[in-house]
């Protein structure tokens, strides 16, 4: 779990340099903390998975509904009454852009890795859990008057012989 949590750093890193670009403004991204049980929190999550060779891991983005209007306004200059497919797009294009810019920071450190395409998931404070054996690293964050969470699962494996 060391080895994992030292990884982390690249996950906040992405999502700093994201939120930078696609907002115009930086975010305020809190201590992680080592999650204990299962959390529920916001109203929708962008949920992406990724593996490779000694590397599966799951990248989690939650946001209450304020929030993700508030991401959505401020990215696309338009405000909306309610989260529908926009917004849903939006949240899912941040997670994989932040896990993407994560992708580029492993390989410098040359671990590498697939990324599946987003899914969202949308109900009132619920809750994702994750496999048993993965580590579950919350990282809050936020912007304007907004609270966010960046939830990572991640395991680091043995590479397979010859790499």
């Amino acid at each position: 779990m060391a080895k994992a949590l030292n990884n982390l750093q690249l996950f906040a890193e992405s999502l700093g340099s994201t939120a930078e670009m696609m907002l115009g403004e930086e975010v305020r991204i809190d201590k992680p903390t080592v999650q204990k049980g299962h959390k529920a929190f916001g109203d929708l999550s962008a949920v992406i998975g990724f593996g490779g060779d000694g590397v599966s891991g799951v990248l989690s983005l939650r946001f209450t509904q304020a929030a993700a209007l508030g991401l959505y306004e401020a990215m696309m200059g338009e405000s909306l009454e309610r989260c529908g497919p926009e917004v849903h797009d939006c949240i899912g294009e941040i997670a994989n852009i932040v896990l993407g810019n994560a992708k580029t920071l492993f390989a410098a450190r040359d671990v590498h890795f697939l990324i599946s395409i987003p899914t969202i998931i949308e109900g009132p404070n619920h809750s994702i859990r994750m496999r048993n054996r993965m580590a579950v690293v919350d990282i809050p964050f936020g912007f304007r008057e907004h609270s966010c969470l960046m939830e990572i699962a991640l395991e680091l494996g043995e590479r397979p012989a010859g790499d």
